[in-house]
This record gives C-alpha cells, sequence and structure tokens, in this order.
C-alpha cells in the first residue's frame, strides 16, 4: 500500500506542476490585466509621433541609412520621400552647394534635429533658409548648410558635425538646441506629463536600458497599444534617475565638444537656445533654460538665445508659433520667420557674420 501510494504521488508530480504552473500565468494575466486598467486611468493617452506611425517609418527608411555610433543612422545624399529630399551633399538643404568652400564665401553649418530639418515646412521656407535669403540680400556672401536631421540629441549632432560637417569647411557652426536634446537618445524623448518614443536598431554602444527592439515590431506595438508599458518606460526614463542624470551630462558635454571641434577646424560655433512654443509669460521651463544657458556660458561659449526675442515679438503667447496645437516643439511657417530675424539679429550683434 504504501509503494503505490508513492508510485502515485510520483505520477502526480507533473499534475501538480502543470496546476501550479497554470495559477501563476493566470495570476500574472490577471495582474498585467489590472495594471493596464490602472494606467489607463493614470497614464495620458499615447503620442503617436512620426517615429510611430508606418508610413513616416517607411519615409525614414527610404531618407535614411544605417551609421556608426552614436549616430545610429544618417541622411543619404539624392534619396527622397514624400515631403523630405536630400541634396547631392546629403542635405535636406538647395541644391547648388559645392563640398568645397567657394574662395571669399563665409560658410555656416547649422545643426539640430527636426526643428531645424523643418518638419512640416517646405525646404524653401525653413528658417535656416530664411536667414541665408536675409544676409544674401544684404550683400553678404554667405552661405547657410542645414545639417538637421530629426531625432538627433547633441550627442549625436557633435558627431554629425565630425564626420559630415567639418569636411565642408565651415567658418561658423551653429547647434540649434532646445532642453530635449540635453538628455534625449534615439530611444526616449522625455517630457514632464508624457513620453515620445523612438525605436532604432542601435542607439551607441554604451546601450541604455530601455534602448530595445523586440522582435516582428512588438516593441512599437506595446508602446502604441499598452499604457502599462508606456507607463513604465516613462518612469524609468524620468528626471532625476541616474541614467537621465547621464544623458543629461553626456549632451551637456557634447555641446561643449562642438565648439571644440569648430575651434580645431580654424570655425567658430554658437549654440541657439529655441524654447519649447508654449506661454512665455511666464516661461514653465524658465529655470531649466536659465541653468543651460548660464551652463554654457560660464564655460566660454557664445550662445544666441531667442526666447526673449520670441516672447517679445508674440507679447508671451508661444502657443501661437506652434506647427500643430499640441505640438509645442515644431513651429510653423510664421514662426521660421520670426526665428530667423532673431537669429539674424543675434549674428551680426556677436558679429559672428563678417
Amino acid at each position: 500500500m504504501k509503494r503505490g501510494r508513492r508510485g502515485g504521488d510520483a505520477r502526480s508530480w507533473p499534475r501538480r506542476i502543470a496546476t501550479a504552473a497554470g495559477l501563476v500565468l493566470l495570476s500574472s494575466l490577471i495582474g498585467l490585466l489590472l495594471g493596464e486598467l490602472l494606467f489607463r486611468w493614470l497614464e495620458p493617452p499615447p503620442i503617436l509621433t512620426d517615429d510611430l506611425r508606418s508610413d513616416r517609418r517607411q519615409e525614414d527608411a527610404a531618407l535614411y541609412a544605417p551609421a556608426p555610433p552614436p549616430l545610429g543612422y544618417e541622411p543619404v545624399a539624392g534619396r527622397s520621400a514624400g515631403p523630405g529630399r536630400m541634396n547631392a551633399l546629403g542635405l535636406r538643404d538647395r541644391e547648388g552647394y559645392a563640398r568645397d568652400k567657394p574662395q571669399g564665401t563665409y560658410r555656416v553649418v547649422m545643426l539640430g534635429d527636426s526643428v531645424t530639418w523643418g518638419a512640416g515646412i517646405p525646404q524653401a521656407e525653413t528658417f535656416e533658409n530664411l536667414l541665408e535669403d536675409r544676409l544674401e540680400a544684404e550683400g553678404r556672401k554667405v552661405e547657410i548648410m542645414n545639417l538637421g536631421v530629426p531625432g538627433y540629441n547633441a550627442l549625436m549632432m557633435a558627431a554629425f558635425l565630425e564626420r559630415r560637417g567639418l569636411p565642408l569647411q565651415p567658418d561658423l557652426v551653429l547647434a540649434v538646441v532646445g532642453l530635449n536634446d540635453q538628455a534625449s537618445t534615439p530611444a526616449v524623448l522625455w517630457e514632464p506629463e508624457q513620453a515620445r518614443f523612438r525605436f532604432f536598431d542601435s542607439s551607441g554602444q554604451d546601450r541604455v536600458p530601455w534602448v530595445f527592439d523586440l522582435p516582428l515590431g512588438l516593441d512599437r506595438w506595446l508602446m502604441t497599444n499598452s499604457a502599462l508599458f508606456r507607463g513604465l518606460c516613462r518612469r524609468l526614463a524620468a528626471p532625476d534617475t541616474p541614467v537621465y542624470d547621464r544623458l543629461r551630462t553626456e549632451n551637456r558635454e557634447a555641446l561643449l565638444h562642438i565648439d571644440e571641434l569648430a575651434r580645431g577646424a580654424g570655425g567658430r560655433a554658437a549654440v541657439v537656445l529655441l524654447p519649447e512654443l508654449s506661454s512665455f509669460a511666464p516661461y514653465a521651463k524658465q529655470a531649466e533654460h536659465d541653468e543651460l544657458k548660464a551652463f554654457l556660458q560660464g564655460r566660454g561659449r557664445t550662445v544666441i538665445d531667442l526666447l526673449p526675442g520670441l516672447a517679445r515679438l508674440t507679447d508671451g503667447n508661444g502657443e501661437s508659433l506652434r506647427y500643430h496645437a499640441e505640438d509645442a516643439i515644431h513651429p510653423d511657417r510664421a514662426a521660421q520667420d520670426l526665428i530667423a530675424q532673431l537669429l539674424h539679429e543675434g549674428l551680426v550683434g556677436k558679429r559672428l557674420i563678417p
């Protein structure tokens, strides 16, 4: 009898293990469901940025090619998709620029992200082109070349300058940055109340915890459909976390490095601070804005601060400059002209343009 009971007990172990595994799986699914419901109540709806739209991802694949870290990707000469078109130098800019700087020409390269690139704006109406038109109308022999690439942060701008900008022999390097460029990576763009995510195959050799690629585009599916997934990732990327602070430090050092690269090549550099397009009276991110400005000026860097001028020209209503009502980053067509005007004043006033 005892031997039979032992035999029966041995045969029941697989069933017990299967039952326990099923209970664990069921409880996990219930926990995920409850967590999803909770986060759907707590979390803001997802921002379906260009990075999460399948049509834009197809355009990106057409415009860009893989590049060494920390870039991950870079534009390709001659490619076009949708409103984007790369010239013979691989820049979203007008044709006709020679790779070698013409004699007697003062050449400026402008680094930046999608704001400098001119997201949603015809290429000829970006503030980079409008600024060049203003300077040429004054009889100045100046070329301004648009090295803006959507999604680039300061670390990537510095690498792009070294890889593609310095061979163009610039006399002046302008880095157009916002507060998001201090700590954003190709994986995450942090905002106070929400997060916008980007997914690329590589973000550099020093991968941060939330940079990943799941099979079959599952990461993008989770980002657009799961509030629990978005909420957990957002909390991991929040300010004051060690990873965020490290990224901010790296990107601030990259802004200093841009100046060093320009000077090493016989040129000059300036950082253009572009505020988020919200109310400027008061400006909610004034302290962060001033902190970055003080950081750069305290290390001897030239800064062109667009915040005071934009506040003055709009009577403090920065929302009026937005390309989309809910987009605080990208300026509309009217704002492009205001930015070009203020850049002109800053460059001439600081004698950065001969």
